[in-house]
């Protein structure tokens, strides 16, 4: 910049430095000619010169702690009319993770608890083991867990790897109940998803 605050140009053709890094050869021909304060080979980082300033490497956001999680939990618990919020920590008396809520499910909560997931594989199709599986009676070779680290509600999330995985509530669960939604019911929907990238996917 020129002491006046203003981009450097060059004297007396006005070129700045984007003209000077056009083309490979113009900062050694012309970089120490044509002074306006400063010469090319100076004021153009491209030629070499100009002020560099360091850019600060942002702080990297910690991993939520439990109390963290734990307020998260608390807050979306808060919100009104939640008809169910799986946090996959909260399991039923079979080892399903239940649905907690804030509304009047019209006796949706059974011996198992409210709205309990079920895993399925998702390669299509039925089979056994039907309405599906827990997290303790999942027959893959791959663990399926529910202690994904970093999950911002208390540290948990539903941990699927190298296996294809769906998570179903029956449809017994939830019939006539505030969960079952049809036509044109508005409704919002909000999931938390991480996915991990590697060499198997």
């Amino acid at each position: 910049r020129l002491s006046s605050g203003s981009v450097w140009v060059d004297k007396p053709y006005g070129t700045g430095c984007t003209w000077y890094g056009a083309e490979s050869k113009r900062c050694e021909w012309y970089g120490s000619r044509y002074r306006n304060e400063h010469v090319a080979g100076e004021a153009c980082c491209v030629c070499g010169g100009g002020l560099r300033e360091e850019v600060p490497t942002p702080p990297r956001t910690p991993a939520p702690t439990t109390a963290t999680t734990t307020t998260m939990s608390a807050k979306v618990l808060a919100k009104s009319h939640l008809v169910a919020f799986w946090d996959f920590e909260t399991k039923g008396q079979t080892g399903n993770y239940v649905a907690q809520s804030n509304v009047d499910n019209q006796g949706a909560e059974g011996p198992d608890g409210l709205y309990p997931v079920w895993l399925r594989r998702g390669h299509g199709g039925s089979e056994p083991g039907a309405p599906g599986y827990t997290e303790a009676t999942w027959p893959s070779s791959h663990p399926v867990t529910a202690t994904r680290a970093g999950g911002p509600f208390n540290g948990k999330g539903l941990n699927v790897k190298g296996t294809s995985l769906f998570a179903s509530v029956e449809r017994s669960s939830f019939d006539r109940t505030p969960l079952d939604i049809s036509g044109a019911d508005p409704f919002s929907l909000v999931a938390w998803v991480w996915l991990g990238v590697n060499s198997n996917h």
